[in-house]
């Protein structure tokens, strides 16, 4: 809008203004001389009907500025039970427009990518991606927005610790009346998740190796074997899962042998040594 607009739109504004203050003014008059004109020609119990009126009138405006101050201690507890659901979540939430900008974030997404939420704040989403996933992010974020249903996604994210952060994505888009599209996002963060999975992968790796190997639970009883255990013994998993750890046990081993294995493995979490 340009400036000559603008001097318009005020100079209306202020002519509003004044006018509703001279009406009012006016009517204020008018109102005072016909309650003189009615005191001065009433009875006095017409007189004391006004006195009541006036003060019912009196006590119905003191109730409505108490409705008002409860109405407003009732929106300032609502902000803080959505400060408290919103931004304190152990979820992380934002809100994206049609373009992918941050318009809306909590402290805790904030928190978790180590970055001030003002920081934030009017960023393309994208930009907080780690580069390696963005286009997985792309081509989900489209596949999403045609079908028309909610995604969910595994990804990284930048922080800057230059350290990623593994998280799950869950997103919808919601249409406004007005036509334009919003993108909500959950994030949650599951890089413990992965690095346990890396672990677990790591240590199958290492399971299926050349040497036999089997695993037993706290009660010495047999949980899985590698196949390396398999070729050397002629078992399969399902015969000895279940089993007790002696159906290996070729009786050329003293039980002394057995128990010092087990003082070993309590005590220091592994035993090595041959055997039968």
């Amino acid at each position: 809008m340009s400036d000559k607009h603008n001097k318009t739109a005020l100079t209306t504004t202020s002519l509003t203004a004044k006018t509703l203050r001279q009406q009012a003014e006016a009517t204020l008059i008018q109102s005072q001389k016909k309650k003189t004109n009615s005191v001065e020609g009433a009875s006095a119990s017409e007189v004391a009907q006004m006195i009541h009126e006036l003060q019912v009138h009196q006590v119905e405006l003191e109730m409505q500025n108490d409705q008002l101050r409860t109405a407003k201690l009732e929106i300032e507890a609502s902000r803080e039970r959505y400060f408290d659901l919103y931004d304190m979540s152990p979820l992380g939430y934002c809100t994206l427009n049609e373009a992918g900008i941050i318009i809306e974030i909590n402290l805790t997404l904030a928190n978790l990518l180590g970055i001030p939420r003002s920081q934030l704040l009017k960023k393309p989403f994208n930009n907080f991606i780690f580069q390696g996933d963005q286009d997985n992010y792309y081509l989900n974020i489209n596949r999403m927005i045609v079908n028309e249903e909610p995604l969910l996604l595994e990804l990284r994210m930048n922080t800057p610790s230059y350290e990623p952060v593994w998280v799950n994505l869950s997103c919808i888009f919601r249409k406004e009346a007005t036509g334009a599209m919003d993108l909500l996002i959950g994030v949650s963060n599951i890089t413990e998740k992965r690095m346990t999975q890396q672990k677990q992968q790591i240590a199958a790796i290492a399971f299926e190796s050349l040497e036999g190997m089997f695993i037993t639970d706290a009660k010495q009883m047999i949980l899985q074997i590698n196949h390396a255990l398999t070729d050397m013994t002629g078992y399969t998993i399902e015969e000895l899962a279940g089993q007790p750890r002696d159906i290996l046990d070729s009786g050329r081993n003293p039980p002394a042998f057995f128990a010092k294995m087990s003082t070993s493995l309590k005590s220091e979490g592994k035993w090595t040594g041959e055997i039968w």
